[in-house]
This record gives structure tokens, sequence and C-alpha cells, in this order.
């Protein structure tokens, strides 16, 4: 199994333990926490408050103010500026800016009109634009909306996502077609997957063990050496992976189109739930894993801009930015 399998047969596991029988809470000192790629140390940060700067940021010439003040009042510039004698002298170092996307355009496109300009400070070359995680976050619970809710025909399987916010949302699924929101579609992504990865354990007890229910199993106490081997077979059999294009190739009569709808949907709550938790735990390594998958999704869905600017950020830090920077 590679390291992402491996993510997915942990979450498994972790459903099972905090959501399952009580039986299952035993093991959660064997669960741990994922495998990590690499984490950001933990150290104490300074914060320093800036003064509200009445600028305008909604246009390219706005962030340029903007950028200004705040390096201003920073105390940071350049030597071979005039009236910059004063300050910090930036030298070869770079700022990083943190923002959403329409920040990181502005910024680019502030930079392309300064690329006349004689000295690197002029030509904010010095600025490195860096996408806010939480942005990417939102964007990828907006791209899962849009391939499972917005299409008619998604919604016409009976085992779609949209059945299962009807069961647990039952007053909310006009909203959740029209505009559900961030936190909405975030607790739907989370709530449905663990409803169903709950129930993909169920299935495979049942086809191994001849068990109706999870509350059964636990009464046979497995062990969790068990639980780890089934977890494997979950992620091979419940999850969408390469074999599914061989799949969607069979001839029509042999296919189970629900079986490969879910296997989608779950790789998708997947995906989410492995970006969000790197996120929240500071496995920044982690994150730039979930790049590329992420970049398809966006693609598939129509979210052209984000797919590119998460391509432009993979190209600049393993071919444009140097060693220290990466």
């Amino acid at each position: 199994m590679n390291r992402r399998q491996r993510f997915q047969a942990w979450k498994f596991l972790a459903d099972l333990v905090h959501h399952g029988p009580e039986y299952f809470r035993q093991f959660k000192a064997d669960l741990g926490e994922p495998e990590p790629v690499e984490k950001i140390p933990v150290v104490q940060s300074k914060q320093v408050p800036l003064r509200a700067m009445d600028i305008n940021e909604s246009t390219t010439a706005g962030n340029g103010e903007a950028l200004t003040d705040i390096f201003k009042q920073a105390n940071i510039g350049s030597h071979a500026e005039d009236g910059m004698q004063g300050r910090r002298d930036i030298g070869d170092h770079v700022i990083l800016v943190h923002g959403d996307l329409a920040t990181g355009e502005r910024i680019d496109a502030l930079q392309r009109s300064r690329s006349e300009e004689k000295t690197s400070w002029r030509k904010y070359q010095h600025v490195i634009f860096v996408m806010g995680l939480f942005h990417l976050k939102m964007a990828c619970a907006e791209a899962v909306w849009k391939l499972c809710i917005v299409p008619k025909a998604a919604r016409a399987d009976k085992t779609c996502l949209m059945a299962e916010v009807a069961a647990i949302r039952p007053k909310e699924t006009r909203k959740v077609i029209s505009k559900p929101g961030f936190r909405r579609m975030h607790e739907i992504i989370q709530h449905v997957g663990i409803v169903s990865r709950l129930d993909c354990w169920r299935v495979e007890v049942k086809r191994r063990y001849s068990v109706n229910s999870l509350e059964n199993w636990a009464k046979t106490k497995p062990t969790w050496e068990i639980l780890k081997d089934i977890a494997k077979t979950l992620v091979k059999d419940y999850v969408a992976g390469s074999d599914l294009k061989r799949q969607r190739s069979e001839p029509r009569e042999r296919r189970d189109e629900q079986r490969e709808n879910a296997m989608v949907r779950q790789q998708l709550y997947m995906y989410y739930e492995e970006i969000s938790g790197a996120m929240n735990a500071g496995d920044i390594g982690c994150v730039e894993q979930c790049f590329l998958p992420w970049i398809l999704v966006f693609k598939g869905c129509g979210k052209h801009k984000y797919a590119t600017h998460m391509l432009r950020i993979l190209h600049n830090l393993y071919f444009v930015y140097p060693a220290g920077l990466r």
C-alpha cells in the first residue's frame, strides 16, 4: 500500500473506533495518528498588528498601495531606493504574502505591470504569494458539491449523496442543492463519509463472517490485527483507485454502476479528509501531495483557476525557487 492508501485504511479504522460500537473504543491507543509526511515544527510565532489602512484592496493598484504601506509599517525597504536608508534592507530575502486567489491574481498583475522598473524593489520581486489553505479547503468542499450534488444526473442514483443528505438533513435539501455554503458542505462531507465508511465495514463483515451488524460482530471480540486486515480490503474494494478505469471498460451488463459511483464518492470524501486533516495537523508535506489529485478534481468540476494556480505552485517549488525557499 502507498502512503495515501495507508491513510485511507487509517481513516476506516478511525471511524470504526470513534463512531462504531463501544467495543472498538479500546483500540484508540493502537489507532494513533495518520502517517505524517513533513510537519511544520511547532514554534512560538511573533505577531505584530498593523494599523488600519483606508485602501481599496479590490483593485490591483489598491493591493500595491496596501503592500507598500505594510512594508513601511514593518520598517522594511531597500537601501538602493531613496528615502529608505533607515529601514531594514530586504537584500536577497523574500516576503510571503498570504491571501485568497483574487489577491494572488492582483499581486501577479501588479508584478507584471512593474516588470519594466529598474530595481527589484520597484518590481515587487521580493513578494511571493502563498495561497491561503483555508480558501483551498473551501474550494475542495465546493468541488464535491459541484460534482456530487449540482448535476441532476448525480441525484438520480438511489445511493447518491443527495439521498443521504435528505436522510440526515431533511429540512435543508433545497439549501444544499442551491447554495449550501462551506460550513454546511464541510459537515455533510464528514458526516456522510463516516456513515458510508461504517456501512462499508458492515457489508464487508457480513461477507466475511455472516453477521448482520457491527454490534453483533463486536460481540465476537475481533482483534486489532483483524481490523487492520479488513481495513486494507476496504481500501482496495470500496474506494476508487487505479483499477476503476478497467472496471468501467467492462460490458454494461457486467458492471455495477451504483457501486462504481459509490467508490468514486468515497474517493472524494477521502481526498477531502486527507487534505483537511493535513492542514489541521500542520503536515505541509501531505498537503503538497494532495495537490495533484485535487488539481484533477478541480479540472473535472470547472474550477480551472484553482487547478492552474496549484500547478503553478508546484512548478515554482520544484523548478523556480532556490532550495532555501522550498
